[in-house]
């Protein structure tokens, strides 16, 4: 029997329920390009009192406010979502406020619980609720350099709008030629920039052919042979660092010519910037000092860390609990995302259809032009079809590196990735006794 059903009779309720939970306010009396009122705040968690307590000392920077509270569900699973925000920005010019009108008594617990380190601003005389007109939570505003608002609504979509601000918008394609670009400058903070924002951008299904040509490279006659992009890729690195022009053309005209149009770029850009800056003791040392505990655990993954590197970070008690918290996290994280990954994105029918989405337990779903399923929402971010994959693998590296770190034993980074494998199998094999063979 054809297990394809359509999801419009189960997902009707659901979708109305998921509705209501992120009925992001954008109906209040604040619009994109009115001045912003000023940020008065006596009470702060997770920054200095002194550095933000005033107005003043907001002027000049691209802000982002979030209005929420832990009694709010909606707004405890956007918190996510936050708290990447401030992590992926907070050194480029970008200021983080979560802003509750909730005392402090209440919010030191949640934020200690969840190993949230972004600033949190407690209004307790709702006076900046009041003068945004908040209706609705959680609700997200940017604020430019300028003091104007530039956004309003759910902090699911305002990233573009904070490179906008920020001045950092830029497609893949457009950061990989300032990569190869960035090599004539021999400015090794340029470089590292740069390749970092790639690491970030970048995509697992990279048209390569077509990005050469638009490097200038000439496509030949058609022709059968195809060109491993991976090697291709890192010879036209290693020209530009002798600044061959001539061998960077020839590289460039032979992936216009027979170059992947699906090449994983995100994985190619990871691998060269931890091969490029491996994280060292003094580096680990640097964020484990700033509790930056997210970045530490991507270094120890992505960036070749050595003996001493992993040793350090294995004996810091801060990352410690860090890593008793999360890790369980990403364990149920990566489960949801291969139930995702197995039957809605699949359109096939578990075997027991409530059963099943009361477990996947999603914060909301996006569809595709066609009417199927494209993503759903997970801690506070949405995750595509095509994310998946990378998603569930990720989830699951963390899970193990934080498990090992969480007892103070240092990790065998080596292994990770097939124990991580085998892991998914298990999981996947549990989830289809349970659900039935998608």
């Amino acid at each position: 029997m054809d297990k394809r059903i359509g999801y419009a009779g189960l997902l009707h309720g659901v979708l109305v329920l998921i509705g209501c939970n992120l009925a992001f306010a954008q109906d209040g009396t604040l619009e994109v390009g009115d001045v912003a009122p000023p940020i008065e705040i006596t009470k702060w968690l997770n920054v200095d009192n002194a550095r933000l307590s005033t107005g003043p000392a907001l002027e000049g920077k691209v802000v982002l406010v979030d209005f929420w509270g832990t009694w709010c569900p909606p707004c405890v699973r956007a918190m996510p979502q936050i708290q990447r925000l401030h992590d992926r920005y907070r050194d480029r010019g970008l200021v983080v406020v979560a802003l509750s009108y909730e005392d402090t008594n209440t919010l030191k617990p949640f934020l200690k619980k969840n190993a949230y380190t972004m600033p949190v601003a407690s209004d307790t005389k709702k006076k900046c609720v009041t003068a945004y007109g908040i209706r609705g939570w959680p609700t997200t505003f940017l604020i430019d350099k300028q003091g104007k608002i530039a956004y309003v609504g759910s902090p699911y979509s305002i990233e573009p709008v904070i490179e906008k601000a920020l001045g950092l918008e830029s497609s893949p394609s457009t950061l990989l030629t300032r990569y190869l670009d960035a090599f004539h400058s021999k400015k090794e903070v340029a470089v590292r920039d740069v390749l970092l924002a790639l690491t970030e951008k970048s995509t697992s299904d990279f048209n390569l052919k077509e990005w050469a040509v638009l490097a200038g490279g000439v496509a030949r006659a058609e022709s059968d042979n195809t060109v491993d992009g991976e090697e291709a890729l890192q010879d036209c690195v290693e020209a530009c660092k002798r600044r061959n022009t001539k061998k960077k053309s020839s590289i460039l005209d032979a992936l216009a010519t027979g170059g992947p149009e699906s090449f994983d770029l995100r994985k190619w850009s990871r691998t060269a910037f931890g091969q490029a800056f491996p994280i060292r003791s003094k580096g680990v040392r640097a964020l484990l000092d700033d509790r930056r505990y997210g970045d530490v655990l991507d270094a120890l993954l992505e960036r070749f860390a050595d003996t001493e590197a992993l040793r350090i970070a294995a004996g810091h008690t801060g990352l410690q609990e860090y890593c008793k918290l999360k890790s369980p996290q990403c364990r149920i994280m990566a489960r949801k995302a291969l139930m995702a990954q197995n039957w809605p994105f699949r359109e096939r029918s578990p075997s027991d259809n409530d059963a099943f989405w009361h477990d996947l337990s999603i914060s909301g779903i996006s569809h595709t032009e066609s009417g199927t399923i494209g993503g759903v929402v997970l801690a506070g971010a949405v995750l595509s079809r095509e994310e998946a994959p990378e998603y569930i693998r990720r989830q699951l590296e963390l899970n193990l590196l934080m498990d090992s770190l969480a007892t103070g034993k240092p990790p065998n980074i080596k292994k990770v990735a097939g124990q991580a494998e085998s892991l998914r199998k298990a999981i996947l094999a549990e989830l289809e006794e349970k659900y039935g063979e998608p």
